[in-house]
Order: C-alpha cells, then structure tokens, then sequence
C-alpha cells in the first residue's frame, strides 16, 4: 500500500501512446449494461467475464480504490468497460486524471465519449502506481460525458485511485473536482473538493514565483561554478518547478527548484533535481536522458526563440557535458550527492546577445527524467516551451537588477494566444508587492488605452483583468505597461485571430458544404459559354477548379467529423466564387478579355539553362515555341504523388518528389517477399524463420531484440500487397512471446499509432486482429509489426490481410512456408525492393501525361538503419549529430551504398520526359567535430600534412600551444577567428565537397544530361551561431561543390512567423548570393512560404504575402519554386497545408501565370548587370556576428534604392575590379591577399564605403594588423562607423545615407521612387529595374503588410507621367502608383533611348545620336552607364571610329592597341595615352579632341578662358583647352572652375566626340 498524497500536475495536456482494438463498445446496441455497486459508476460489458469493486487493501491514498478485472482474453466482440458520467459545457476545456496501478493487464485504455483512446499499458502489463493526465474538449452540446475504461483482453486487476475532472480557463485549473466518486474510500463518497494547492505552507513572493511569469535576478557575488550551490546567498529566490509535461507516462518521481544570478558576462543558473534513478545519455540524442536544457531569447515582441544550451552531468565519470552552444567562456560542473544531481552553470550572454541585455530576457528552464531507458516527463518552467514547441510565448521574462531591493514590485501576464473574430479574450495581470508599503499600481493595455489601478499591501499579490475583442484576425501584439509611478515593467503576448474557436455545429457545415458545392455549378455553364466564345480561360480554370476540388476534400473532413476548418474555407471559397462569377459575366457581357497563358508541354528536349532563366517549349495560345519559364509548384510526398491531374488543374507544373535509399535497399531478407527495415541503430537483435516451435504448417519466425529503447530506432518486419480503395480488410497474425514489450505492435496502411494493435506480454499461441478500410487514393498497403525496446523472444506465424467478407490471404508467403532466399539479394548481404520505385516511375508517367516537370530528390539522408547495425562506424555508434546527415559520408560503406542505390534508381527514372533535376542533398550539414570519432585520425593527419609533420610549428600557429604530438590535438569548441577553428573548418568542409562530388558523378553515370543540385540550407543573416543548424559553419562550403552543379538548389522561405513579415529580405538575399557564386537559375524545392506551425495564421495579407514571395524570387533568379506543402494530413504544420488554403493557391498559381505571360519583361529586370558589390566575407562572419546584420542592412537599403548587389566572397574577392561602386560592411577579419587586393581597388580611383571602423583590422585568424596598415585604404574610402544594440545596426539612418550617396556619385539613383504626398522617398519599398524592347521595365513591391503606398517614379530626376501596370493592364497617365500591400507591381515606361539609364539625363541627345551612328555601344546591352568613368583606352577607340580612321591588326596587343597606335601615328595621340587603363582626365581630352579636329580640319582658333582654377591647367595643356573653347567642345562648370585633373565621365566624353562628329563628319 502507498499512502503518499497524490499530486495535481500542472502541465499541458498529453496524449499518450494509446492501445487501439476494433470491437462495438458499451452503448451500442446489445451491449449488456448493469449498475455496479460504485455511486455514480455504471459497469457494461459484453460477454465478457468482468466486473469492479472497491479495494480497501490496495490504494494510492485514503483507504481505498477502484479495481477492475477482465477473465476473458482478447475476442472480437468481447470487453469489458466502466463508465462515469461528468458535467460539461459545450465548447470547455478540461483536464483529466488519475493514479493508476496494473498487474497483468493485457488491453486498457480511457476515452471520453468514445473518442480517441489513450492506452493505459503503452510500456507494460505489470507496474506499480502512477500516474496518467488528458485534456478533453467538448464540441457536443452542454450536458453530461463519460469517462470510460475499456479491457479488452485479459486483467488479473487494474486499480485506480484520486480520480479528477477540472474545466480549464486558458489552461489553468478552475473550480471543483467534477468526478462524483474521486477517492473511492467508500461506496457512498459523493463530496465534490476544490483543487489542492500542493503548496500551501509556502506564502509571500516564494509562493507567487512558483507561477509567476517575471522573476527578479539579482547580480552575482562570489559564486564560483564547482556543482556546489552553498555559496549562494539567501536573497537569490529559490523557485520550485512544478510545471510537469508529461511525455510517457511513469510515476512522477522528479523534484527540482532553481535560482538564478547574474554579472556583466554570465547569467548563473543553478538547479537541483531529485529523482530516484539517473540516468543520462551523450551526444546528440543527450536530450533523452536525465538532463537540463536551457533557453535564452530577447524580450521583444517577436517572441522569437533563442540560444538553447542542454548541460548533462555524467556521474559515472564525473563529467560535465554542455551541448549546442560552443562558446568557450561557458562554465557548468554538475555534481550528484545521494538522489540529487546540482546543475550549475555560468551562461555567457553572447551565446545569444552582443552583451548582457540591459533589463530583461526571456528564459526557460527544463529537467529531463528519464527511466528504464524512457524519457518519462519532464520539470518545465514554460511546460512545452523546450520539450514540445520550443516556443517562447509563455517564458519567463527576468528582470535583472542590482539587489532585491532595486525592484519594487513583481507583474505577471497570463492570457489566450488564440482568439476568434468578434470573441471577447480575458487577459490577467498579476502584481506582487515587494515594498514595505501599500502601494497603488496603474495597468494599461496599450492597443486600446484602457487603464485600470490597483491597490495591493507589502508581500502580497492582486490581479486585474482586461478584455479584448477582435475585430479582424491575423496576429496581433497585446501589450501591457505596469507602473508603480516610479517604474515600469512591460509584458506582450501574440495573439492568434481565427475565424472561429468554437466549431460550427455537424448541421451547419453540411449547409456550408452545400453551398460551396453549388459554386462550381453555378459558374460551370459560364465556363462553357466562354470556351464557345473561343475564350481562353487559364486563369478562370484555376479558380474553378480549386471550388471543386476544395469542397471535396473539405467535404471528406466533414463527413468524417472534422469541422476546424470548414468556416475558413467556406468563407474564402466564396470570395473565389463571386470574384470567378465577376469575371466570367464581364466577359460574357465583352466588357473585357481574359488573358492567356504560356503553359509548358511535355517536350523531348531539357531546358536550356540561360543564365539566371531555364528557356523550354511552351503552348502559348495553340502555338508552340521555347521561352523563358517560371515553374510554380508543390510537394513533397505522397499524397501530391497520387495528385498531379488536380495539381495540374490548380495552375501547378512543378512537383516535388524524393525517395531513399532505405526504400530501395535493404538487408537480405530473413523470409521471401518479406522485408526487414531498420530505422536509426539497433544493434542487437536476431531473426530468422525456424522450425522447432510454430502455429501450423512447418515454420515460423523468430524475433529477438536486446536493444534498450531509444527514441527513434526501431525494427519494422513488413510485407506489401494490393488493395482497393475504399475497401475493409482484415488482418492478423498468430504470436507466441515471451516479456515481449508493450510498444510491439501490428498495423497495416496508414494507421496512426495510437489505432496500431499491441502484442506485449507473455503468452502462449494468439491470434491478434484489426480491420482497417483503405483511403480513397489507397491501392497498396504493407503489413507491419514494430519492434522498439528489448523483447526475449517472439514467435509469429499465419501472417494474413484479406478484404473483409472473403477467405483469400493476399500476403505471399504470410505462413512461411515459401522458403528463405531472398530473390532481390544484390550482394553484400543486401536485397533490392523496387515498389516504391515503380511508384516513383507512375508518378512522372502521370507527370508527362499532364505537362508537369518533376525534381526528384534522392535524400541519401533516408539511409538503410541495418547498415548502421551491421557496421556502428558509418554513424560513431549513432553520435553523428545533424539530422539529414546520419551517417559520415565518406565512410566507404556509406558511399557504396549510396552509389548502388543510384545506380537501380537512376537506371529506371532517367528517360523520363518530365524528370526535369535531381537533387543530391537535403538541407546538406556535417560536422565531425561534434561527438564524432571516425573523422578524428583523418583530421590529425590532415593537420600533419599542413604543418610538414612538425608539432612545433602547429603549435606556434596555434598561438604558442603545447601540444606533444598530432594525435592529441581535440576538436575545437566554438566558432572564432582563429587557426585552430579555420583548419578545423577547412577539413571539416572538405568531407561534404568530396561527397557530393562523388554522388554527383554517379548520378551523370547513370543518367547523363540531367541537371543536378542541393537542396541548400539559407545562410544569410545569422544574430548566432547554432551548430545544430548553421550549415555554413557544418561543412556546407557550398562554393567548393559548385563544379559539380547545374542549378543553385535551396530550401528556405520568407514565411510570416510570429508577426515577424519582412523575412523575405532574407530570402532573397540568400537567391542574390547564390547567384553570385553560380550564374544559373535557383530553385526552391521546400519553399516556406507559410510557417510551418499548428497554429494558423488567418491574417486577411497571408495569401497575398505568400503569392508575393513567389513572384519577387522569380525577380531574384529564383526560376522554379516548390511550396510547402500539398497534403492533407495533420501532423503539427496545419497552417503550412496548402490543402487548408484556397486563396493562397489561387494566388500563388495565378502569380506563376502571371510570371510566364510577362516572362520576358521580368527576365530583363531578372539579368539586368549587377552595377554594385557587397564584401561577404565568412572569415568576418565568423569572428564577428556584427558583419552579418552590417551587410544585410547594407543589401536592404540597396534593394530599397533599386540596385540588385553582387555579393563577393572570400573566394571570389579579385572580382572586386568588376565594379565602380563596393561596399564593406564591417568586414573586420579578411586575409592579407583581400586586403591587398581591395587597396589596389582603391588605388585604381574606384568607390569604396567601408561601414565599421573596425573593418580590415585583422587577418583571418583573428590577428591584430598593425596600426596604420589599411590606413592608406581608409583615407581613400568613404567610412560611416556603425553602433549595435543586440547584434542589430542602430544608426541605420547613416549607412543609408551613405549608401545614397555613394549610388548618386555614379547616376546609379537615375531612378527613385517617391511618395505621392510628400515628396519623398518611400521606405519598405523595394524597387529594381532593367529593359525589354525599348522599354524600361520596373519591379516594385510594398513589404508593409498592411498598408498601401501612393508613389511615382522619378527618372533621372524627372517624374514619369506615363505608365503601364503589366500585370492588371492599367495605363497610369498622371504617373501616380498604388502599391497595394505585399502585391508586386510591375510597369514599363516607353523610351526610344537607346539605354534606360540615359532617359532624362542631361547627355541622353549626345548618346542617342553616336549610338545612331553606330559609334558607341553601352556598357551592357541595357545600360550606358553615363556617370560612370572613361579610360584613356576607351576614349582613344571612340575617338579613331569618329575619325573614320583604318585600325591596323594589334598583333597581339590589347584590345585597344590598334587605336593607341593609329593616334600615335597620326601625330593626334602623344603622352595624353600613357597608362591607357587609367581614366582620363578632362584637360586630356581637350588636347585629344583638338588634335583631332585639326588633323581633319585644319587649325583651330582659341578664345581666352577665366577659369577660377586656370593655374592648374598643364602648361602643355593650355592651349588645347583654349581651343577646346572656342570650337565649344568643352567649357568649365556652372560654378567657373574647369577641373583639368578631374576625371571624365562617359556622358561628358560623349558628349565632347559627337559634337567633334559634328565639326569634322
């Protein structure tokens, strides 16, 4: 007996592994159903011997408990269930519970109502009191529910005891325990009892910290990290984590409390956990074991998460392990004394912050219990916020301050984060009082104003609320100011508008159902009278289709009682519909055309690959041409595989698909047509079909698995049939076991694993059955049993599915009596399987047949799990850390399996039509640095051969080191600028360069001519380095396996999160980066476009922001784009399906239309000649995370100025002379060969802004340069300083000035954009430009979310009147343009100049008329570039064809040899050409020009000249400009100075030679 009280848990709701069977239950007809002797219990049975009774001699607490009991075994029709009924209101959340003990149980759950059932045996059949807790929400009218326990297989006894039932208020318990009979101490127990406070003894602020949302932390003073937490004083609060969030359920054994501190440089944490059993784990799967895991994130509106730190005390050796930061300064020593282990750490602030936050953070805190190799639960101070959703809403917010009694009071916010249109939230602030005096508090909700005062005496607290209605959905920020007069503490919460949150009733979906259903008939006989008319209706079948289609499926989720959606969708389909209806009636009427729509078709040939634009055939309109093509489309597994007629129907060409290398190879199989699938490591296990015991026939399978449990590995024995769709079927299977564990279990299809059929436990032969009916798109199914954890012995025979009503086993070999050899075997003890194979090879059939291109990811990372078994080197016994990097890929083993796997892969897929790449790598990351052991050898000799063998000379690189031999030497811990990190990282990024060389090259073997490319992690603005996550800094060098592709694959996306809307700066910064390094299209095969959270986003901008990505990628190179995700399945990304969004696929696919009609236009803005750089320097990123929000503020002002940058790397720095105009931003760490390389830049005349004074002071390796060594480069630069705050640029304000600034020098602002109204230049709005047909095309696009902005556009300082919107038509003739938010606008302004930088501008005659001539030619096809600086070289070939003169061959000279020396020969040409790369100066051009008239023409004459700056002119240059005068080829400026030094531009060299031409033609 155990008499301990039993505790409420406070945590989230869970949802434990449930035990699922098929049998009628109590409350269907022929049910028997008695009353028990229990008050407010009734029992119900059917046929089964069974029954309850209070037991006064087994109880968790009081006297006495409720027992059950079951005789009979597992028989279809027969259980056993109890009931209890509680009262409910509809549309209330409430939380459930109770302890719970079993001795030989075989089969029990709990539900309510019969709904889903949680297993109350997901681990075992025998174990001792503990405890279980369910959430419940009731969707059905206001009234009764019952609680029922189900057996359906024999119980020796299961006894339950403390039975709750509380309605929650935003998750928080309220009100009295609703079960009638809670304790169960006698019959006639009916009292109701209000919820226990665990903590009454505790008062004052150590009992409002226990639930409080702001803590005070106080500064440190003499704490010394060792695992000892004595010498911390009394005044740092000790606070109690009583949070639990359960994650299998265990007995909750786990107590902890934790106190915090801080200085300038840490934030001290200590804890201390008490559990009964320790145990932990190492490496990357650390976080399964007994252990504490940390966060730390900004307090800001954002809510953004922010570094975690997992710390891990390894008693067995006393060791203590830190896990995913790598900052050297971090302390931790753990320290076990009896059952408690003392975390305590010191945390620097820079793992997350520039320096110590100046006065709150948001912080987490977790205890991770693990037990019998089990992560049971864990301690959380924000349940769920690490373990579950790593998500910061409800963290802690610390409040750092000197001394407690710096802080005078205390403030808590708890509110909802989800809420519905016109629905009335309740939100409570919370106020402590810390002073020694009554004091009156006043609490504002800022977004409406309201305030509200209270009064609250010394050492204690009081609340107050405040209401809410929303009047729109989306995100919205709720903020609260607290005040005490003198100070005053802020908290904001996120909330989350939807529709609804309480669901439409069964009748009214129906009715909404109907409706939508009659849409598409309504508009269907307008569709056909367009289509008689000869119309042409690609947009309008989008729309049309997408009211089909997503009536069907919503259609589906109805009938099948899933209604969370429907409102939505009936509210956005009839904006579809009344929107098509529009349309269709307009055109009917002939008020207007539809437009057309070049759509691809299936071709022979592949894309040609033009630059930045893959060019194909397209239908355009009945004629058949190649042009440039946008592919906009989705993924990614199987459902859209069973889609692409719909998918083609909704506007989408472009399909995503992949498969693996564990779907095609497979260890050579135990049984023919079986499978064996190993997923992760599971090293010990043994089966085979034997002889010596089974059900029938002559043999039987023998299954024997010694692997503890670890989350993720496990065995799965399958065989694979065809099916019907829509069809019921029967399966099962004989088994005899022996402590087989709970979580063996049976399924087939696409069961869930609650619904899948347990086998635990110890028995004699059994049959164990389900039925399962297979989906509408469902025409092959594997059987399957599971095994995860340690199992002695099992045996299983008569394996069968059969469709229900019939006799036929449809498994081959489902009784073993087919034999053992492996048909498929390929050697090496492997087998081949090609079912998903010819799946694969249905899909791009059915890709061809309707036009759509297919990229095909081979995702090497879907690795066979037996080879990781069968050899524990390929993955360091399961410590390789990154998840789509399993294994360490040059392991031989691992390249042998890869390059065998793409050769049968290959060799199937490569003829198809509509294959159009394949993609190598998913998201591609390694560092074999972090828990690895295999690379170690490599890497010390790696360092032997950079070092000549020599320790000492490694030593002294490594700033004076003493290491005694190579084979020492660990791998280094954090990022730095340093030897030692760059010769790690050098190695480090060589083994994925050798990688994908090597998949690249067997892919070309197997199927030549096929573009290739990765799936490439964005790395483009980082305030922190994770490890986890950060490819860059994990071996994914990407420039060092560009040689080996065809296309810049990535996988990123601009997704609205967290309110935050402007993330597509980043995105598309990371498209301009690559195509910096690689010129070829990129394509975004994951493309998040929607955030892939539960949550959704219902916000009125969301499907415009989402088209808007589409369309601005395509501006960026981006040529085809997968989104994420087409599929209807419910699996915590609800807000990311797009099966959940019509109006997003009408507007992503009608973008994609949009970009292939005006395919053209936006493909000369696409390849317009980047005219400017920026200095993206990785050596700088990583000693600094400064540069990477320097260069990315810098990359946004020059969008919002209309120039697209090229980045240059540390690669491809000598490009740098490619460009007039670079940027530095804050690049401090370069090597000396940039350096050099930049001052000769510089000293070639050409613009430099540096931003950051700091920038060039150190070489890679972090070492200080001399003082004064880049200081000539310094003082030929523009140099703006630049401050932080939180690793984030504050005085914007200058680098964007400068940016102006340094574009205006060069005419490269010839076109702005200005606001309407004032006058001014518009913010937040980008804008870029280039030229088709003699027409100069412009893109912009407003990023604000929420509002539009009137603007023009200024052409080289003159408004444009006349405009052309592309996309809608829309002549625009007073020049005003509406830019709606978030959608893209793109215009054309008619020119007959030759280049659209010359529209305006003060030379644009003297150009137009050379260019007419054919004289002179532009810098690019597009761009004169008039501002920009002329060489002597390029003013002496303009000169000599204005002359008409013969150029001689230049015999291998340069390209303007030939006219240097015709010049020279004919006396025009003397020193004015020495140097001739160097830029000529204006008294130079004087002497050239007037040579050449009068070589042509004779003496000229001279006026005289008052020049303010006259005695400047050369003495033999004199002359010439007097000449110059009079012949009015030349004069001084405005201001009377002439500037003979000062270099020429091209616009007033122009002009000087045509009218030179003019003089001597």
């Amino acid at each position: 007996m155990n008499k301990t009280n039993a505790v409420l848990k406070t945590g989230i709701s869970v949802f434990l592994a449930a035990a699922m069977f098929v049998s009628p239950l109590c409350g269907l007809p022929g049910a028997a159903s008695v009353h028990a002797a229990v008050d407010g219990w009734t029992q119900q049975s059917d046929k089964a011997d069974a029954g309850m009774s209070i037991d006064s001699e087994i109880y968790y607490s009081g006297n006495g408990s409720l027992k059950f009991y079951n005789k009979t075994p597992r028989t279809a029709n027969e259980y056993f269930a109890a009931c209890t009924g509680i009262p409910v209101q509809k549309g209330k959340k409430y939380k459930y519970g109770f302890m719970a003990k079993s001795v030989s149980t075989a089969n029990a759950a709990v539900c309510v109502n019969w709904g889903a059932k949680n297993s109350l045996v997901p681990f075992a059949a025998t174990y001792d009191w503990q405890p279980y807790e369910f959430t419940y929400e009731h969707k059905g009218e206001t009234g009764n529910a019952e609680i029922e326990f189900v057996f359906a297989d024999k119980t020796e006894a299961f006894y339950i005891d403390d039975f709750y039932c509380y309605e929650l208020d935003e998750g928080a318990i309220t009100g009295k325990n609703l079960v009638k009979t809670p304790n169960f101490d006698s019959t006639s127990q009916t009292a109701s009892v209000e919820v226990k406070d665990e903590s009454e003894e505790t008062k004052g602020l150590a009992r409002y910290l226990e639930d409080a949302k702001g803590y005070p932390v106080y500064r440190a003073e003499n704490i010394t990290v060792d695992g000892d937490l004595s010498d911390w004083a009394a005044k740092y609060d000790v606070v109690k984590m009583k949070n639990v969030q359960v994650l299998a359920s265990d007995k909750v054994d786990l107590k902890g409390d934790i106190r915090l501190a801080w200085d300038d440089k840490y934030l001290y944490v200590g804890i201390e956990a008490t559990d009964d059993i320790y145990e932990t784990m190492s490496g990357n799967g650390y976080w399964q074991g007994d252990c504490v895991q940390l966060s730390m994130s900004s307090d800001n509106e954002l809510k953004q998460y922010g570094a975690e730190i997992g710390l891990v005390y390894q008693n067995k050796n006393d060791s203590s392990e830190v896990y995913n930061i790598s900052d050297p300064d971090t302390l931790f020593k753990g320290k076990k004394t009896g059952n408690t282990v003392c975390y305590e750490a010191a945390i620097p602030w820079t793992v997350n912050f520039d320096a110590k936050p100046a006065d709150t953070l948001l912080f987490n805190a977790m205890i991770n219990d693990t037990d019998n190799g089990i992560r049971k639960y864990c301690l959380e101070l924000n349940p769920g916020g690490i373990s579950v959703k790593k998500n910061v809403t409800d963290d802690v917010k610390l409040f750092l301050v000197e001394k407690p009694e710096d802080i005078g009071f205390l403030s808590s916010l708890y509110g909802p984060s989800t809420g519905a249109i016109g629905k009335t939230e309740t939100y409570r602030v919370t106020v402590f009082n810390k002073s020694d005096s009554e004091t009156e508090y006043t609490v504002k909700l800022v977004e409406t104003g309201e305030e509200k005062t209270l009064t609250v005496a010394p050492d204690n607290s009081d609340e107050l609320t405040f209401e809410y209605t929303p009047g729109g959905s989306g995100n919205f920020v709720m903020n609260f100011d607290i005040t005490d007069g003198k100070k005053t503490q802020q908290f904001n919460r996120l909330l989350n508008v939807l529709f609804e949150t309480e669901l439409p009733s069964a009748e009214e979906a129906a009715e909404m159902i109907e409706k939508m259903e009659f849409y598409a008939k309504d508009v269907e006989p307008l569709m056909t009278k367009c289509a008689q008319m000869g119309y042409s209706l690609d947009y309008e079948m989008v729309d049309f289709y997408i009211l089909q289609r997503f009536t069907e499926m919503h259609k589906k989720k109805v009938e099948a009682g899933n209604r969370a959606f429907i409102t939505y969708q009936y509210t956005k389909l009839t904006e579809i519909y009344n929107e098509l209806k529009k349309n269709l009636e307009a055109y009917i009427a002939g008020e207007r055309e539809p437009l057309t729509v070049p759509r691809m078709v299936t071709s022979d040939k592949r894309d040609t690959i033009d630059g930045m634009s893959f060019v194909r055939k397209v239908d355009n309109n009945g004629n058949i041409e190649e042009r440039p093509y946008f592919y906009t489309g989705t993924g990614h597994w199987t459902y859209t595989w069973n889609d692409f007629e719909n998918l083609h129907k909704l506007g989408y060409d472009f399909i995503h698909v992949e498969i693996g290398p564990n779907q095609v190879i497979f260890p050579e199989s135990f049984a023919a047509d079986w499978s064996l699938g190993v997923n992760g490591s599971v090293p010990d296990y043994s089966i085979e079909v034997q002889s010596e015991t089974k059900k029938s026939g002559n043999y039987a399978v023998k299954l024997v698995n010694n692997t503890p449990y670890n989350y993720g590995n496990f065995l799965q024995i399958y065989n694979r049939v065809k099916v019907k769709p829509n069809t019921i079927y029967e399966f099962g299977l004989s088994a005899k076991g022996t402590n087989i564990n709970n979580t063996t279990k049976i399924h087939v299809g696409r069961t869930e694993y609650p619904d899948r059929i347990p086998i635990g436990g110890t028995y004699d032969w059994t049959e164990y059955s389900g039925t399962y009916k297979t989906a509408a798109d469902e025409t092959s199914l594997n059987f399957i049993l599971t095994s995860d954890a340690p199992s002695t012995v099992l045996y299983f025979d008569d394996v069968y599915v059969r469709e229900q009503g019939t006799t036929k086993n449809l498994l081959k070999n489902g009784d073993f009596e087919g034999g053992t050899n492996d048909p498929n075997a390929i050697g090496n003890g492997w087998a081949a399987k090609y079912d998903v194979i010819e799946q694969l090879e249905a899909v791009l059939e059915s890709a061809e047949e309707n036009n759509m291109a297919v990229d095909l990811l081979i995702t090497p990372h879907y690795f066979p799990g037996f080879i990781f078994s069968d050899d524990p080197t390929t993955n360091d016994n399961g410590n390789v850390p990154t998840v789509f990097m399993p294994f360490n890929p040059t392991h031989p083993t691992v390249r042998k399996v890869l390059e065998k796997y793409i050769e049968i892969l290959m060799t199937r897929v490569k003829d198809y039509k509509s294959l159009h790449s394949v993609i190598l790598s998913n998201e591609p990351a390694f560092s074999a640095g972090l828990g690895g052991v295999y690379y170690k050898p490599f890497y010390h000799d790696y360092l032997r051969g950079l070092y000549d063998n020599d320790i000492s000379k490694l030593n002294a690189a490594y700033g004076g080191a003493e290491y005694k031999s190579f084979d020492e030497i660990p791998w280094p811990g954090s990022v730095n600028a340093s030897q030692y990190w760059l010769d790690y990282r050098r190695f480090n990024d060589s083994i994925l360069s050798e990688y994908h060389h090597y998949l690249a090259a067997a892919v070309r073997k197997y199927a030549p001519g096929i573009p290739i490319h990765t799936k490439q992690g964005a790395n483009f603005k980082r305030k922190a380095w994770d490890p986890h996550i950060d490819y860059r800094i994990n071996g994914a060098d990407y420039e060092l396996w560009i040689d080996c592709l065809d296309l810049n694959g990535n996988d990123c996306g601009a997704a609205v999160f967290n309110g935050e809307t402007n993330n597509v700066y980043q995105v598309l910064g990371w498209y301009d980066w690559l195509t910096s390094v690689k010129d070829a299209p990129c394509l975004n095969t994951e493309d998040h476009i929607l955030s892939a959270t539960d949550i959704m986003n219902y916000s009125d901008y969301i499907p415009d922001h989402a088209a808007m990505q589409v369309w601005q990628g395509a501006i960026h190179g981006r040529g085809a784009t997968n989104l994420w995700l087409w599929d209807e399945r419910e699996f915590g990304e609800n807000n990311a399906l797009l099966t959940n969004r019509p109006m997003v696929v009408s507007k992503t696919a009608k973008t994609g239309f949009d970009l292939n009609r005006l395919a053209y236009e936006v493909t000369a803005v696409e390849k317009e000649p980047r005219r400017v750089a920026i200095l993206k320097s990785e050596y700088s990123q990583e000693g600094s995370m400064l540069t990477s929000n320097a260069y990315y503020n810098t990359y946004v002002k020059l969008l919002q100025s209309g120039m697209k940058p090229m980045f240059l790397t540390d690669n491809t720095y000598k490009k740098i002379h490619n460009f007039d105009l670079v940027f530095i931003p804050d690049a401090r760490y370069l090597t000396d060969d940039e350096v050099n390389e930049i001052r000769k830049y510089v000293n070639s005349g050409k613009d430099l802004v540096i931003f950051g004074n700091k920038s060039l002071s150190m070489s890679e390796v972090g070492k200080p340069r001399v003082e004064g060594a880049v200081s000539d480069i310094f003082e030929k630069a523009t140099v703006i300083d630049l401050t932080y705050f939180d690793k984030l640029v504050t005085n914007t304000d200058e680098l964007d000035n400068a940016v102006l600034d340094a574009l205006a020098r060069h005419n490269y602002d010839f076109i702005t954009v200005k606001d309407a109204e004032t006058g001014e230049r518009v913010t937040d709005v980008e804008f870029l430009s280039g030229v088709y047909n003699k027409q100069v095309i412009v893109n912009l696009c407003n990023y604000d979310v929420q509002n539009p902005k009137d603007v023009y556009i200024e052409y080289n300082g003159k408004r444009v009147e006349n405009l052309t919107e592309l996309r809608t038509g829309e002549k625009i003739t007073d020049g005003r343009l509406r830019l709606k938010p978030c959608i893209a606008a793109l215009v054309s302004i008619d020119t007959d100049n030759p280049f659209f930088d010359t529209y305006g501008h003060w030379a644009e005659e003297n150009i137009a008329a050379l260019f007419g001539e054919g004289l002179i030619n532009g810098k690019s096809e597009s761009r004169y570039a008039p501002e920009d600086g002329l060489s002597k070289a390029e003013f002496a070939v303009l000169l000599t064809r204005v002359l008409g003169e013969e150029i001689s061959e230049s015999n291998g000279k340069s390209w303007y040899g030939g006219s240097v020396d015709a010049l020279s020969g004919k006396g025009i040409a003397a020193g004015e050409l020495e140097n001739p790369e160097t830029l000529i100066s204006r008294e130079d051009i004087c002497a050239l020009a007037v040579k050449a008239y009068e070589y042509k023409k004779g003496a000229a004459g001279k006026t005289e000249v008052n020049y303010k700056d006259i005695a400047g002119i050369s003495a033999d240059r004199a002359e010439f400009v007097k000449k110059a005068a009079a012949l009015k080829l030349m004069n001084g400026d405005d201001s009377g100075f002439f500037r003979p030094q000062s270099s020429v531009t091209r616009a007033e060299a122009t002009a000087v030679v045509q009218r030179l031409y003019e003089l001597v033609k």
